[in-house]
């Protein structure tokens, strides 16, 4: 069984071609966080490249583009070329039967929106929260007068 499933990002937007007999195929890359952390304590990625075919890839062509989250489904590819320089080439990649939005375009962009809103507010909060218990403390040392005898 050769069965892949991934979930990453673009690294860059996907590029759309047809082939001489007409058909339509996209290819983009797609960063997958590694489950566990290197030696330093830093999370790594795998680049993997990804094809789809057909009907499919004009839908990845025109919604998905770099940074947005993918979920493929397919199967590993292994196959080899000459270059021109006479040496042979491997290329591994994943053949996608499927693809599944995790962001649409508009959500990605509005996720970073929210994201700046929420930072905002919650530093407006934190500030108002600060003052907040500033201004008892001062009011209190200022409420208490010493009466003279």
């Amino acid at each position: 069984m050769n069965k892949i499933i991934l979930l990453g990002r673009l690294t860059k937007d996907p590029e759309v071609r047809y082939t001489s007999t007409g058909k339509v195929v996209c290819q983009f890359t797609l960063a997958v966080d590694r489950p566990f952390a290197n030696q330093e304590g830093q999370r790594e990625a795998d680049f993997i490249p990804v094809v789809i075919w057909g009907k499919q890839a004009e839908t990845c062509g025109n919604s998905l583009s770099k940074g947005q989250r993918a979920l493929v489904e397919g199967r590993l590819q292994i196959r080899s070329y000459d270059g021109k320089d006479g040496v042979k080439r491997w290329i591994t990649e994943v053949i996608a039967d499927r693809f599944e939005f995790i962001e649409r375009k508009g959500d990605f962009k509005a996720a970073i929106i929210v994201h700046r809103h929420i930072l905002m507010h919650l530093h407006k909060k934190v500030a108002w929260n600060l003052s907040v218990m500033r201004f008892p403390l001062m009011k209190k040392s200022h409420s208490k007068k010493r009466e003279v005898m």
